[in-house]
């Protein structure tokens, strides 16, 4: 069963936002387009082994047909999958990290925290400039979803964010920084 047709029952926080945010991943994110198998990982392939893992795992797989199992699974871990992300792969498989994260948040455990801290703009300039040449694949529509699921986060799960100051990762500092501007536009 792909990722995007899990619906096993479980108890949730917050089940109603839940369910509505499951539907705007799905509708915001197109499953049609395949990357080409040459820009799924960044790095150099004759130096960097997590280039082959992470060139064999998602090539020619659409974000839909990946499971959550299949994404713990990964050999160096489901945040480490994150990270070998080029930015075009990094937003084509976004709404699977989202998906997965919202379908069961405790069982997603530190992908989480890696993918909040990747949807982070840092305030020196080479980060920002790190986080908009990554993001700048996304349309506003995709955008707005990627701040919804930030504030399903900081209303659902607010304790697992402890308040955050400028330097901690958190939904909260990603919504001020860059990601709220949306939320505002889908009113």
């Amino acid at each position: 069963m792909s990722i995007a047709q899990n619906n096993e029952n479980h108890s949730y926080e917050c089940p109603d936002l839940r369910a509505q945010l499951l539907v705007n991943i799905k509708q915001s994110f197109p499953e049609e387009y395949l990357l080409s198998t040459t820009n799924i990982p960044v790095g150099n392939p004759s130096t960097s082994s997590e280039y082959l893992v992470s060139q064999l795992f998602f090539q020619n797989r659409k974000w839909t047909e990946i499971t959550f199992d299949e994404l713990l699974s990964y050999p160096s871990g489901a945040s480490a999958a994150i990270t070998f992300l080029s930015d075009r792969a990094f937003c084509y498989y976004l709404p699977l990290f989202l998906f997965c994260i919202v379908d069961d948040y405790y069982k997603s455990d530190v992908m989480s925290e890696s993918l909040i801290s990747d949807m982070t703009p840092g305030l020196q300039t080479h980060r920002r400039e790190a986080f908009d040449s990554r993001f700048v694949f996304l349309g506003v529509e995709q955008r707005r979803c990627v701040a919804l699921f930030l504030k399903f986060l900081t209303q659902c799960y607010a304790d697992d964010f402890p308040n955050a100051d400028v330097d901690d990762i958190s939904p909260a500092v990603a919504l001020s920084r860059y990601w709220g501007e949306f939320l505002e536009q889908a009113t």
